[in-house]
Formats: C-alpha cells, structure tokens, sequence
C-alpha cells in the first residue's frame, strides 16, 4: 500500500475522527493532537522504509556524470557527509563541489 493509500484509509478511518485535534493551553503546554501524531507516525514508517530501500540498493546508483562509473550514491554520500563536517569547521567549498554528488540514475 502506498504512503497516500495509507493516510486515506486512516484519515477516513472511524477511529482517526475519534482522535483529538491540537490545542495549546498556553505558550508552554501544547499538544499537537492524536490526528496529527498518528499521521506523524506512518510518515515516519514509510521514511524509515524508504531509507532502508535505497541504502540496500545504493550500489546500483552511478552517478550520470562520471565517464568511469565508480561514482556511486555510497560515495556521493560520504562525500555530503565530509562537505558538510568541512561547512560545520567554517571551511569555504568551492561551487563545484556539489555539481554531480545528486545526479543519479539506476
């Protein structure tokens, strides 16, 4: 079933109408409400899911732009991952560096 089945089915689900709407007391006790946490909560599934998905298939994504092929999603990821450690440091990249790491295709 899909993400949007999925929140069909509950939004019109009997007990999803029974489920609370947010309300806020004052600034400092809010609560979000039973609707919105149980929608949060098969987001979050289907998130997780979908991310386990594409790690277990990363090593079928190549990037478009490298002639050689040894351009995988696992490296472009390493690469997000040491850009982004650089930014944390105050360390300047250059404009290029990010041009073919979310180029990918199967």
């Amino acid at each position: 079933m899909s993400l949007d089945e999925r929140l069909q089915q509950t939004i019109n689900s009997s007990n999803y109408k029974r489920l609370s709407d947010p309300r806020a007391v004052d600034a400092l006790n809010k609560d979000i409400g039973g609707k919105a946490k149980t929608l949060k909560s098969i987001t979050k599934d289907y998130h997780i899911a979908v991310e386990q998905l594409l790690i277990s298939e990363a090593d079928k994504f190549f990037s478009m732009k490298d002639d050689t092929g040894k351009y995988s999603l696992k490296n472009s990821i390493l690469s997000v991952n040491s850009n982004f450690q650089k930014l944390k440091m105050g360390i300047k990249l250059p404009p290029d560096a990010l041009n073919s790491l979310y180029q990918f295709s199967k």
